[in-house]
């Protein structure tokens, strides 16, 4: 809406935040001013977007879905990201999709049968239960660790053999070898998400 976007370059105007135009379709792209960067600002609110982040990651792992609001989410922030975290609890709460954000500065409000993750240096907990079927979860889980366990022991077998290594070419070797890391990687990660359930 042209007549919109007129009225608040006007009042930007008023503001000496912007050069004085007589309309805005003839004005040139605006620079950036280095006295309106704020680094602090810009710190604060990459932690509160990497907290949101792993929070969204920790629902897309476990097939919670998007829609379905958590009860609570405890951060148990570092000392410098305390304050910022604690005023942002409500961005947090409506872009996690979070009924309740705690900001603790210790473990001892973290609950049982939670996801974790990491934010940078803060630790996140989002309690499972109401979110999904925990049994259900851990029967999924516990049978993509026997695939993730044969696919492992079968690379190995495949990494042992002395004429096959051999005669491989080199690319083909590496690429197992990548893949026996990636999937000992998934394999760890989904018996750390199994003792976090339980």
């Amino acid at each position: 809406m042209p007549f919109i976007t007129e009225e608040i370059y006007a009042q930007l105007i008023e503001r000496n935040l912007v050069e004085e135009v007589d309309t805005l379709q003839k004005t040139s792209w605006p620079q950036v001013r280095e006295d309106r960067i704020d680094p602090a600002a810009e710190a604060s609110m990459s932690q509160v977007m990497e907290v949101i982040r792993v929070v969204r990651n920790i629902r897309s792992e476990l097939n919670v879905p998007p829609a379905k609001k958590a009860e609570k989410l405890v951060i148990q922030a570092t000392n410098q990201s305390f304050e910022t975290l604690f005023a942002c609890r409500s961005y947090i709460a409506a872009l996690a999709k979070v009924e309740e954000v705690n900001v603790v500065a210790t473990e001892e409000q973290v609950v049982k049968q939670a996801a974790s993750g990491m934010a940078g240096e803060n630790k996140i907990f989002l309690p499972l239960a109401g979110m999904l079927d925990l049994n259900k979860e851990i029967e999924r889980l516990g049978k993509e660790k026997a695939n993730l366990a044969g696919e492992s022991k079968r690379l190995e077998g495949q990494l042992q053999n002395e004429q096959f290594v051999s005669k491989a070419p080199v690319a083909v070797v590496d690429k197992l070898k990548a893949r026996q890391k990636e999937v000992e990687n998934q394999l760890t990660a989904v018996s750390a998400q199994i003792e976090s359930l339980k």
